[in-house]
């Protein structure tokens, strides 16, 4: 779906960029404007996914944007399209 001339996936791409397999997860706070504990609290509770590789937490990117796209923006809007003021 289209608002403006900006869709979904071009809002993903401005938030997960189109280059990265996979993030650190103070890069996804960093991203998405958490602390890097609200970060861990979502992957020990499932919400997240990810594997922990001495303390650091890696993120796909697919899990990233399945994330994005069921919690944050599908919560907001169930019809998945960006909001526009």
């Amino acid at each position: 779906a289209r608002t403006r001339g900006f869709d979904l996936d071009a809002a993903l791409r401005l938030i997960v960029g189109e280059k990265r397999e996979s993030f650190r997860g103070a890069e996804i706070a960093q991203r998405l404007r958490l602390s890097r504990t609200s970060v861990h609290h979502l992957h020990h509770g499932g919400q997240l996914a990810g594997r922990i590789t001495g303390k650091t937490l890696f993120v796909p990117r697919n899990t990233v944007e399945k994330f994005l796209r069921e919690r944050w923006i599908g919560a907001a809007n169930p019809a998945g399209k960006v909001l526009t003021a």
